[in-house]
């Protein structure tokens, strides 16, 4: 579904990411670990459109995306939940949603798919009348997913979706991450939390420095976590 070859982007004249090759297949969730730094973010940022490569290919279902506008890329059905949540503080709960779903003109259309979010996320219709200030961090962050979901992605991107969550509410995460991909949905996640990415991903890339040092499959890595981590990651848990 995705296809990544020989990526090199950054800012400015710094280049973040170097020859960067990836691929993520139809219904898999894939996870790319790495400490702070490692380039994870910036990948994301490239793969949606808001940064251009300098040197590279990002082909989405056999069609080039590197060039294209950040928009073009949702309406093909890549959607990004960024770190920290990022949702409208200042905005109702609903008034989060309606934004995601911002590309689709049909009134019904839009009242379905909040229908459908409601029901994966009854807290949200609890609180969709709410100030998204008001929501707890679990709760924001549920709404961020929540408000991806609304632009109907076949492909979500998610940049740390368990930071600054207790144990419990990454369980919690993880949980709806595979519920979705039992529902169809393809997963990239970055992330930091090895343990959790590991149970949940099919198959791993680890990031430093910009490169991709180590491919394989979760189940595999999973056993030796607690090296990969102390060798790639910094310890970071």
């Amino acid at each position: 579904m995705l296809e990544v070859q020989s990526l090199t982007a950054g800012y400015g004249s710094v280049d973040v990411l170097h020859q960067i090759s990836l691929h993520v297949d139809a219904g898999e969730i894939v996870a790319v670990l790495g400490a702070n730094g490692a380039g994870k973010s910036t990948l994301l940022r490239t793969l949606v459109g808001l940064l251009h490569p300098r040197l590279g290919s990002v082909r989405f279902e056999g069609q080039g995306i590197d060039r294209e506008p950040p928009e073009n890329i949702l309406r093909r059905g890549v959607a990004l939940v960024p770190e920290g949540r990022r949702i409208f503080v200042g905005l109702t709960v609903l008034e989060n949603l309606l934004m995601g779903a911002y590309l689709e003109p049909r009134r019904a259309v839009i009242e379905e798919r909040c229908s459908d979010i409601y029901k994966r996320f009854p807290v949200l219709e609890e609180r969709r009348h709410q100030l998204g200030e008001t929501l707890s961090g679990g709760e924001q962050q549920q709404l961020a997913i929540a408000r991806a979901l609304m632009s109907q992605p076949r492909m979500l991107l998610l940049d740390e979706p368990s930071l600054g969550l207790a144990p419990g509410l990454v369980h919690t995460v993880m949980g709806l991450l595979r519920d979705l991909r039992e529902d169809g949905l393809t997963v990239l996640l970055v992330e930091q939390n090895v343990q959790e990415a590991l149970k949940v991903a099919d198959r791993v890339y680890v990031m430093a420095s910009g490169t991709i040092q180590i491919e394989g499959d979760a189940a595999e890595l999973r056993a030796g976590g607690l090296e990969l981590e102390r060798a790639y990651l910094g310890g970071v848990a």
